[in-house]
Order: C-alpha cells, then structure tokens, then sequence
C-alpha cells in the first residue's frame, strides 16, 4: 500500500497541476473515444452519426450515474486522507464496489425493455432507429464496465493519483481505434458490423481498462483497497456517498434528461440538425474537458484540506482553480472557433450538417470559459461536502434557461435560436454559480 500524500502544505498551483495535467489527458482521451467512433460512423452516413448521437444522451446518463457514485466516494475518501483515516477511505471504496454492481444490474434490465419506446419519442426515424438499437444493445448490456472505469479512477484522482486512470484510459482508446475500422467495415477476417461494430469496439475497449484499473486497486498499488472478505455493509457509509452521490448523479441526469429535450426540440429540424448536434456536444466537449480535470483535482484538493481542517486554504484552492479553467477554457473555445472550417470536415462530408455544425459553434465557443467556471465552483461545493448545489445550478441552468429560451427561440430564429439558448444559459449559471461560492459558510 502506497503512503498518503500531504495536499495541505506546499504550492497549491503545483498540486493542481499534477493531479489536472494526466486527468486532462485521461479525458481528452475519452473525447478521443467518441471522436473516433464518429469519425469512422460518419463514413457510413448521416442516419448513422443520427443514431450515435441519440444514443449519446444515454451513454451520458450511465456517466451520471457513475460520476455521482465515484464522486461521492471520492469527496468521502479525500476527507478521510485529508484527516489521515485510511481505514474509513477503504470501507468507502467496498461499498463503492456494492453500488456498482446494483447500478450495473439495473441500468441493463431498464435500457433492454425501454430504449426502443425512449429512441422513438425521442424522433428517431425507422431507419435511425433500427441503428440506434444496433448500437445500444452492447452499450446497455455492458454497461457496468463505465461505471467501474468512472467510480476507481475517481477514487484514485481522489487519493492524488492521476497517472493510472490516465495509462488505462489511454490502453482502452488505442484498443477501441484498432477495433472501430476492422469491425465497422470489416476489414481483414472481422465480419462488416456497422454502427454495432463501433459499440462493440467501445465495450472491449472500456472492458480491458475497467479490468486494469480493479488490478491496480487490488494488486495494493494504491493508497486505499478493497477487501471484500472483510465487508461490513454499513448504511451510514451508503448515506454519506449518496448525500453527494445523488445530487450530483441526478445532476448529471438531468443533463442527459435536457439532452433529450434539446435533441427532441432539434428533431424537428431533420436528421442532419440532430447528427450536427451531436458532432458539435463533441467538439464543445473538448473545451470543457479541461475545466472537469481541474475541477476534480480541485475536488479533491479541497477534501483533503478540508479534512484535515484548513477551511482558508481550501477556498484559495478553489479560487486559483476557477482561474486557470476559465483561462484555459477560453483559450481552447477561441482555438476551435478559429480553426473549426479546417479540420470538421472529418466528422462527415454531407455539407449540411456542417453548416449547421459551424453556426453551433460560432455561437457557442465563447462561452466555454464559463462553462469552465461553472463546473469548477460545483465541484469546488462537493469538495466541501455539499452536494446540492451542483443539482440547484443544473437545474437552473437547463430547467429555467435553456429549455425554455430553446422552444421559444427555435420558433423565432429557427435551429440557430436553439444554440443561442444554449449560450446564454451557459453565461448566467457561470455568474449564479461564482456569487453562490462567495457568500457561502463552510466552517465546522
């Protein structure tokens, strides 16, 4: 067993560096994982990207779920290192395992009897899909493999080890871009499988790094373990994950919950609005994903200090973090609002759906620095202990502005005023968010 590091003295910056530096690449990783299987699908057509993209919404939700477990634990686990108990960070991460396997179970059981129902009132059309449950199947079957992969790399950022999630990450990628074209197209002596070629791709790939990821934990490389011959069920352990685990998997669920709505809204507009859509999420994915990893490494800054008591020091952490994302996020929004016409056109060449995919980001591109704030004060809450308010500000966010702004706008201006909601709702949680932080009491 690894010994715990001390986040409570020394360079804040240098600490968020080290544990943001391999965390961002972990993630561009993961967008990496949904640009290639894009890149290859959009080779088959515009109804195929259509469908990729409506399952997105629902790839997002076993995200959330997996997200909210691991967050929870890991804010728990960074509290208890921070006040030096590595036996209660290792109860955590047992009853981490529990919740897991209930989640896994469950989420198969709901998406076989209710994807078709969910796809069609969505607006898929006969022939997308027929795609979309070629390709949900193996998404909805092996969904387990995500959350495993989310919830121990969470745990590991959590204990300052941001290396390992990033090198499994990384293993899964290079798997799912050897697999996509030999399943997709049948090349060599694999069989021609299409868009479930791409998601079968996508489950071997996650499968190969969830497996590395619970040898590493149990192998002892990491601070804390799991020893499940040893478990002892406790309800106040479950309580304390769900009390941020649920808020913000329900946050993240209603993400995906706006992601049908906004889908459903863009429906209208054809199958070409819905496939720009979902090539325009990925994109804009890339400019945010920055300020997730430094709101992780943020997270758990803040736990540790937390933790150990330092209440001063953690809100200093905070602040040099909305810092840097905001800086780094607009950086990377100005980035591909500039060279966007350059390189979109390896998504798909049907010129429609980047006509639409360049408004979208025209529109949206500098709002990314907000976005940036936004998740680094909601993460900076959870750090805290408080789960609610990234579940408040979700809500407002897409609940009161940019649902609403979208149906009203879309009549008005048509898809265009859909992306203008999307905008504006970005810059007012960014505001809400900040001026909630500054005037909140998170001492003992």
């Amino acid at each position: 067993m690894k010994a715990a590091k001390d986040f409570t003295r020394g360079s804040i910056l240098k600490h968020i560096l080290a544990l943001a530096l391999p965390t961002m690449a972990s993630f561009m990783l993961h967008v990496a994982f949904n640009i290639i299987d894009t890149i290859f699908v959009g080779r088959i057509g515009a109804d195929a990207i259509a469908a990729v993209s409506i399952v997105f919404p629902v790839i997002i939700l076993m995200i959330a779920l997996g997200s909210g477990m691991g967050v929870g634990s890991a804010s728990l686990i960074a509290r208890h290192l921070g006040a030096k108990n590595v036996k209660k960070a290792n109860r955590v991460i047992e009853h981490m395992v529990l919740i897991a396997i209930v989640l896994s179970a469950v989420f198969a059981l709901t998406g076989f009897l209710f994807a078709e129902y969910l796809f069609s009132l969505i607006g898929a059309t006969p022939n997308v899909l027929e795609l979309a449950m070629d390709y949900s199947r193996w998404i909805f079957g092996f969904g387990g493999f995500i959350f495993i992969f989310i919830a121990f790399g969470n745990v590991l950022r959590a204990e300052g080890d941001a290396k390992s999630p990033m090198i499994y990450m990384g293993i899964s990628v290079i798997l799912n871009a050897i697999l996509d074209p030999l399943l997709i197209f049948g090349i060599w002596i694999f069989p021609q499988l299409g868009v479930e070629g791409a998601a079968i791709a996508t489950v071997i790939g996650r499968g190969v790094g969830s497996i590395l990821l619970i040898s590493h934990v149990l192998s002892g490389k990491s601070i804390v373990t799991v020893s499940l011959d040893k478990f002892k069920y406790s309800f106040r352990i479950i309580k304390d994950i769900f009390a941020i685990g649920v808020p913000a998997s329900l946050s993240f669920m209603l993400m995906s919950v706006g992601m049908f709505i906004l889908t459903r809204i863009i429906a209208n507009f054809g199958p070409e609005a819905i496939a720009s859509y979902g090539i325009g999420w990925k994109v804009e994915s890339l400019g945010f994903h920055f300020a997730m990893a430094i709101a992780i490494a943020c997270l758990a800054l803040v736990g540790h200090n937390f933790g150990a008591g330092n209440v001063k020091r953690a809100r200093k952490i905070v602040w040099i973090s909305s810092f840097l994302s905001l800086s780094i996020s607009t950086a990377a929004g100005t980035l591909i609002f500039f060279t966007q016409k350059f390189w979109l056109k390896i998504f798909t060449s049907n010129q429609l759906v980047l006509d639409y995919t360049f408004g979208y980001i025209q529109i949206l591109a500098f709002t990314f620095g907000f976005v940036g704030l936004a998740i680094v004060i909601e993460s900076a809450f959870q750090g805290f202990g408080k789960g609610m308010p990234k579940f408040i500000l979700t809500v407002f966010r897409l609940g009161v502005l940019a649902i609403p702004l979208a149906i009203i706008l879309s009549k008005v201006l048509g898809l265009v005023g859909v992306w203008y909601a999307i905008a504006i709702s970005n810059v007012l949680n960014a505001i809400v968010a900040i001026l909630w932080f500054k005037v909140s009491n998170f001492e003992k």
